[in-house]
């Protein structure tokens, strides 16, 4: 439970940065305005703010690998996730924003009341679901790239192959003998003809054994060799 809630909240640390800087960038599009916004509003910490975030995003990413090589243990539903770190985020933004207004002698209602603050909210939850999303994929990947890198999948090609080989020689087996019984036990589309030639074959046969040509003189004292 603790490792849970330590992975939330490095990256919630990560995510609110991010979420902060889409705000801002918003809500002032010109670099400048921002700028001074940025200042006025008690960000000076924020180069190391955005540093912070990049170490945490990069712990946040080694360990959604390390859980995927490892296969650890069973995993919360994404939405249950998502849900808990947008809440997270959310709160700590709120924290963050006033705690920042206080420093510099500003009222935190001022911005707390503002389309500004309630886009920065909608960016906490956007962020916090894009970042569940993507380390579960990198989880994943993970725990896939290590199947693939194992004996077990080789295994597995081989007996797919070999039941594959297997499959199309049984088909083709079945296929031959299925002709063949059904040429077995098809009818003769012209029966009387092969009937005549079999007597026609009977009958030459009888007459070469006897030695009969025209009018037989009766047979012969000795069979053919």
């Amino acid at each position: 439970m603790k490792a849970a809630r330590a992975r939330l909240l490095v990256v919630a640390a990560a995510g609110i940065v991010i979420a902060h800087a889409a705000d801002y960038a918003l809500a002032f599009p010109d670099p400048t305005r921002r700028g001074r916004a940025l200042s006025a509003s008690g960000h000076g910490y924020w180069p190391a703010a955005v540093a912070l975030a990049v170490v945490c995003g990069a712990a946040a990413v080694a360990r959604a690998v390390r859980r995927g090589w490892r296969s650890a243990g069973p995993r919360a539903s994404l939405p249950a996730t998502a849900a808990r770190l947008a809440t997270g985020q959310v709160l700590l933004f709120t924290l963050l924003e006033t705690v920042e207004r206080l420093a510099v002698g500003a009222h935190p209602l001022l911005f707390l009341s503002s389309g500004a603050f309630a886009l920065g909210v909608v960016l906490q939850v956007a962020v916090a679901v894009a970042a569940v999303l993507l380390l579960r994929g990198v989880e994943v990947g993970a725990r896939r790239l290590l199947f693939l890198s194992s004996g077990a999948f080789a295994l597995g090609v081989v007996l797919q192959v070999a039941v594959a080989v297997a499959a199309v020689l049984l088909l083709r087996v079945v296929e031959v003998g299925a002709r063949r019984v059904a040429a077995a036990l098809r009818p003769s589309r012209h029966p009387d003809i092969e009937a005549a030639a079999w007597l026609s074959r009977t009958v030459d046969v009888v007459v070469s054994w006897w030695g009969v040509a025209g009018d037989a003189r009766g047979p012969p004292s000795l069979l053919p060799a």
